[in-house]
């Protein structure tokens, strides 16, 4: 038996309308920073939250994305 959660990825890409980004070799630019907390880009933080929640969860069988979600904390 072969376990993926391929499907469960897909489905985060499908919710955030993202099918057209394009993939890259590293998860998140090395110079990153994050943006004001005080903008009002995140004004309902549900989504978001929903987000960290989803990824945290992929961690269990992909430990390279373990470092970026914990970024986003």
């Amino acid at each position: 038996m072969h376990l993926t959660q391929q499907k469960y990825a897909w489905d985060i890409i499908i919710d955030l309308k993202m099918e057209d980004a394009k993939p890259v070799s590293i998860p998140m630019a090395v110079d990153w920073t994050p943006n004001d907390p005080n903008s009002s880009l995140l004004a309902d933080s549900s989504c978001f939250r929903r987000l960290i929640g989803r990824l945290s969860y992929m961690n269990f069988s992909r430990s390279d994305l373990t470092y970026d979600v914990h970024c986003l904390r």
